[in-house]
């Protein structure tokens, strides 16, 4: 049987969760998570149809939204950030999507932003993931920080240590 989506294009994101977590979690127990959250955006069409591409890839093993958009804390301005648990090695491909960061993460523990080049790539032990249910996590990792050209030191790319949500989308275990 081929892996099939655990979202719907263009649907209201809290919707597309409480089917996810349904059977995770009671219905009082999924109010008070996503009430907790303001979960009341919808994922873009190119999200959905990002997914759809990542889960015909037969080393994608899960596709996880992190960052701003999973924790609840997005402009209206912010991108979406997933992150793909993958068999395969995370390598230098060009960005997909300029709204749309995709993360890498093989099999030996290295991590890759699409569009980034190798001197970017990051170890997973560099993160702290910690699931907290079969569709959620908690990950605390490094984010970027894009500066005009000029007004730093171009030998070293500025960052903070977030605590962010994450809610995976797809998995190939669970379709």
């Amino acid at each position: 049987m081929a892996p099939r989506s655990l979202m719907s294009p263009n649907q209201p994101f809290e919707t597309d969760l409480r089917k996810r977590a349904s059977l995770a979690c009671s219905a009082v127990q999924w109010r008070r998570y996503a009430a907790k959250r303001h979960w009341k955006m919808q994922l873009p069409l190119a999200v959905t149809e990002l997914v759809e591409e990542l889960r015909s890839d037969d080393s994608v093993m899960q596709v996880w939204l992190i960052g701003s958009q999973a924790s609840g804390g997005a402009s209206l301005e912010s991108d979406r950030d997933l992150l793909v648990f993958s068999t395969r090695e995370a390598s230098v491909t060009s960005a997909r999507n300029p709204k749309i960061d995709v993360l890498w993460k093989g099999p030996s523990e290295s991590v890759l932003l699409e569009g980034k080049s190798e001197s970017f790539i990051l170890k997973f032990s560099d993160f702290s993931w910690e699931l907290v249910a079969v569709d959620k996590a908690t990950i605390r990792g490094r984010r970027f920080l894009d500066l005009p050209d000029g007004a730093r030191d171009a030998s070293k790319q500025p960052q903070v240590m977030l605590t962010q949500s994450a809610v995976c989308l797809w998995s190939r275990e669970r379709a």
